[in-house]
């Protein structure tokens, strides 16, 4: 009977050792997985907050003679060195108004930051000279107009920028 017995307390601290293990297997599991979903939340969080920020530029009323003609956005370590995660818009216009024109007509607009309302946004207006941009703050970046691929004549269009820098990139690899 004691060999039964020991057999039986064997087979018992068996099932508690097999449940423990499976616990600490689904416990790591669960854990690895959170720490990699914040890899994937983090860059979607920022592109929410780009597109909020990029909204901002089709709000402001067009200037007269102003048409809309595309949107890009950025997000990313765009400028500069080390790690942070920048905000850029930029918005093709084609317009009769002279460059001086539309950058007081845009600078006079309040903008906010993309993550922090009161963070400073800087504006910017350059005169286009192809389809891809060339900006300061989007050195790291190419960005391309694509309705401008096709056009030979860049007379009267112009980029209307806005750019929002210096956050922390988290968990966002783009930022690093």
């Amino acid at each position: 009977m004691s060999n039964n017995r020991v057999i039986r307390a064997l087979a018992k601290v068996t099932r508690i050792v097999q449940k423990i293990v499976k616990f600490v297997l689904v416990s790591v599991l669960v854990l690895f997985l959170a720490f990699c979903s914040l890899y994937v939340l983090f860059p979607i969080w920022n592109e929410i907050h780009a597109y909020t920020f990029s909204r901002q530029l089709k709000k402001v009323p067009l200037p007269e003679d102003t048409v809309f003609v595309e949107m890009e956005t950025a997000v990313g370590k765009l400028n500069g060195n080390g790690n942070g995660i920048d905000f850029f818009a930029g918005m093709l216009v084609r317009s009769d108004l002279g460059l001086i024109e539309l950058i007081d007509y845009y600078e006079s607009a309040s903008y906010s930051g993309a993550k922090d309302k009161d963070h400073t946004v800087e504006v910017e207006v350059l005169k286009a000279k192809s389809d891809k941009m060339d900006s300061y703050y989007v050195e790291h970046r190419d960005l391309r107009f694509h309705k401008l691929r096709s056009t030979e004549d860049f007379s009267g269009y112009y980029f209307v920028n806005l750019y929002d820098g210096g956050y922390e990139a988290v968990f966002d690899l783009r930022g690093n």
